[in-house]
């Protein structure tokens, strides 16, 4: 591939298109940059170990002083990075997405209790898992309400959450903490 390219510079000097004035390279016609489009697909991994160990390995030679993590929201992450020397001409996106484990408490949804007749505490505090693994889940307060049916139906439960979504931004410090203890090389924003 290399070859070719180097091929086709010279068949452009030597039709003409660029000529050399006093040890300069000058062309009448303008020119773009030919870049080899490697089309780099991103590399998607699950937890924040695997971001670590990526990082740690550095298998792709990547710039690290130069890699950027981007924590957009409580599950995912971006590390930009650029391959080898061409900076921008090779840039490489590496993904981190947390994958759903296990089935999602369904807050926000009424569903059937098994008991009733029994009182309850109309806020909770819960911790329960909504973002990366690795790190300590943010506590944050439910509202728990309760849904009579009737006739013999048994009665319904739901949870709201009651933080306005501040656990949110908690999760986000506590995964930018994390990476920062981890990954001393690399910049992160959150």
């Amino acid at each position: 591939m290399e070859n070719s390219i180097v091929n086709d510079v010279k068949n452009l000097v030597e039709s003409g298109i660029i000529k050399e004035v006093d040890g300069k390279n000058y062309s009448p016609v303008r020119l773009k940059r030919v870049v080899d489009e490697v089309g780099f697909k991103p590399i998607s991994l699950n937890t924040l170990t695997g971001l670590v160990d990526y990082i740690d390995s550095n298998v792709d030679g990547i710039n690290l002083e130069a890699a950027l993590i981007v924590i957009h929201k409580f599950d995912s992450i971006s590390l930009f990075s650029c391959l080898g020397d061409l900076a921008m001409d090779r840039a490489r996106y590496i993904s981190v997405q947390l994958s759903e484990e296990g089935d999602q408490f369904p807050f926000g949804r009424f569903i059937e209790a098994i008991k009733d007749n029994e009182s309850a505490k109309s806020i909770v505090s819960l911790r329960p898992f909504r973002t990366f693994r690795e790190i300590e889940q943010p506590e944050s307060e439910f509202l728990f309400r309760m849904q009579s049916s009737g006739n013999g139906v048994p009665p319904m439960c739901a949870l709201f959450e009651a933080d306005g979504g501040a656990w949110r931004m908690e999760a986000i410090a506590r995964i930018k903490t994390f990476l920062k203890e981890k990954t001393s090389s690399v910049s992160i924003i959150a």
